[in-house]
């Protein structure tokens, strides 16, 4: 793992950090915002075999959910 997944990783931490402490909605909402860029940072940094496993899992858990359909009336 190289230092900018250490790095990253410990960003998203403090981030995530401020966020469960801040008490103004600006700030909740930043922190969440760099925690999510932070997230997608450490997946683009991640090695090829974690990628594949994210992959294989979002492809096999998103089948078992029930998606609405759209023309139904209820």
């Amino acid at each position: 793992m190289s230092i900018m997944s250490f790095v990253t990783l410990l960003v998203a931490v403090g981030s995530g950090c401020l966020y469960l402490n801040a008490s103004g909605e600006i700030a909740r909402i930043m922190a969440l915002t760099i925690l999510a860029i932070c997230f997608v940072l450490l997946l683009v940094l991640a090695p090829w075999p974690v990628q594949l496993s994210i992959l294989f899992l979002l492809l096999f858990v998103t089948r078992k959910v029930v998606w609405p359909q759209e023309g139904r009336l209820s």
